[in-house]
């Protein structure tokens, strides 16, 4: 259920889900051992996921569980449903296809004050994506995005001369707007004394051959408060997609495809 898929349900050609490192060396850029499942090398291998040993620089791979080893480990302590999803008593059947336009009326009024719990809250964030209202969304948690991301998010371009990129970047922009997790970005650009706002670069958009690469980052804005924006990065480091993006199950359970291995 973690390991990503391609739009159309395929396994992504080459992807690595790090489950644990063999050792621990506290060096996230060197390549070192690492406990991974593996997707396929090429579209003619079969479509299976193979777990082995493998050496990989962790810093670079968006795909990871090694800090929710309880997801995949049966002798790791079990996370509970709010470890996984960042907050507790979220009402999945009311964000399925049937009710979901009622409550996004309800959670609205209700949030409008200050009665709103977090879980009603998140609930009313995941409806406001599902209808494209990133904006709106976003305001819940206090998170924002530079104007460059909000022209590309609508259609636009990012600066003259990418016209052939323009649908591919919009297409990838409004996928990570519609499936981040605003709640949980909070903690990720707190600032810890002594040190800078950490800066976060989340993946390169589609269809760059040059080694600075146009990337979707996450930053923290003059208050301290996340937001996107777009820089020009040759880095290759990933933050993992399991920080920043909302858990799979939640979709999952709320559309009616609960995994029965998963408890509360």
């Amino acid at each position: 259920m973690e390991f990503p898929r391609e739009a159309d349900g395929r396994l992504p050609l080459g992807a690595a889900l790090l489950l644990a490192p063999v050792e621990e060396t506290g060096n996230e850029l060197l390549r070192k051992p690492w406990i991974a499942a593996i997707g396929p090398a090429k579209r003619r291998d079969p479509q299976i996921i193979t777990v082995g040993i493998e050496p990989l620089i962790p810093a670079n791979h968006p795909y990871r569980l090694d800090a929710k080893t309880g997801i995949w480990n049966p002798s790791a302590p079990q996370l509970t449903r709010a470890d996984r999803w960042g907050v507790n008593g979220l009402d999945l059947p009311g964000l399925g296809l049937t009710t979901r336009d009622a409550n996004l009326v309800r959670l609205a009024k209700v949030c409008s004050g200050e009665d709103g719990t977090l879980a009603d809250r998140v609930a009313l964030c995941i409806l406001l994506q599902d209808a494209g209202r990133f904006g709106e969304a976003f305001d819940l948690f206090g998170v924002s995005a530079s104007n460059d991301v909000w022209r590309v998010a609508s259609g636009g371009l990012l600066h003259a001369g990418l016209e052939k990129e323009q649908i591919a970047w919009t297409d990838a922009v409004q996928e990570a707007l519609r499936k981040c997790a605003p709640w949980m970005l909070c903690a990720l650009v707190a600032k810890v004394k002594g040190k800078k706002a950490p800066r976060y670069r989340l993946f390169p958009l589609p269809h760059q051959t040059q080694v600075s690469k146009t990337s979707l980052m996450l930053i923290a804005d003059d208050k301290g408060k996340p937001k996107f924006e777009f820089e020009g990065n040759g880095s290759s480091m990933r933050l993992s997609e399991e920080r920043w993006l909302r858990p799979v199950e939640i979709d999952l359970i709320r559309f009616g495809f609960e995994p029965t291995d998963i408890g509360d």
